[in-house]
């Protein structure tokens, strides 16, 4: 199994996005991470005494928010939020997983 880090920032078509873990994301809006598009960052929630995450699903969600982003730079419209949440959350669990499992030879 590979240790996937979380990155502080990564860069779309030349635009610095910025990665950051909030303590308290989750109760200001019940959700545990956010694709802010128009400001290029990706909002997760921390994992907290009172608001304990999962390494698996922190990293779950950051594979989540990257594909909101990919997905807008590359300008691709679903026809309602409710679809484009659909493939999003089973497209980035399968990249994560693809990834966190791959095996490699040196």
């Amino acid at each position: 199994m590979n240790r996937i880090e979380i990155p502080e920032s990564f860069e779309l078509f030349g635009r610095e996005i910025q990665v950051n873990i909030i303590p308290d994301l989750a109760m200001d809006t019940d959700d545990i991470g956010e694709a802010k598009l128009r400001y290029d960052e990706i909002r997760l929630q921390k994992s907290t005494e009172g608001y304990p995450i999962s390494r698996d699903r922190q990293m779950q969600c950051y594979y989540h928010e990257l594909t909101h982003f990919i997905l807008n730079e590359m300008d691709y419209i679903f026809r309602n939020n409710k679809d484009e949440e659909k493939f999003v959350s089973a497209f980035s669990r399968l990249l994560y997983q693809a990834i966190k499992s791959a095996k490699y030879k040196l």
